[in-house]
């Protein structure tokens, strides 16, 4: 890692990380990462072909899967705690980025320099 050029652009679902002096974060509606993470889970073979929903939304909530990047609040709550209004941080909403991909890219242009 320390042999990439700078600037670095990484992708992550870590909770806060506090090397990271620059972070774009971006937060989905947790009902959706739920979905998202279903999905992922089927594809991955976690789960069985048609394992209902209704079963893996309270697994989901327990953090069954991925244990390593904590619960959905727990993630955004970790970010947000340590970095919300500081310089170098800038939040973004997924569903914003798909109503209006122009005026988010403008953010993050802004953001960037």
């Amino acid at each position: 890692m320390r042999r990439l050029a700078r600037p670095r652009i990484l992708k992550s679902h870590e909770c806060f990380q506090p090397r990271y002096p620059s972070i774009i974060y971006i937060v989905r509606d947790p009902r959706d990462v739920c979905v998202s993470n279903y999905h992922h889970n089927l594809k991955a073979g976690n789960l069985a072909d048609g394992y209902p929903m209704e079963d893996f939304v309270p697994r989901f909530l327990r953090v069954e899967f991925d244990r390593q990047f904590g619960s959905w609040a727990d993630n955004v709550r970790s970010w947000l705690a340590m970095r919300e209004g500081q310089p170098g941080f800038l939040l973004l909403r997924y569903e914003d980025m798909k109503q209006n991909p122009a005026r988010e890219l403008a953010k993050v242009a802004n953001f960037l320099g």
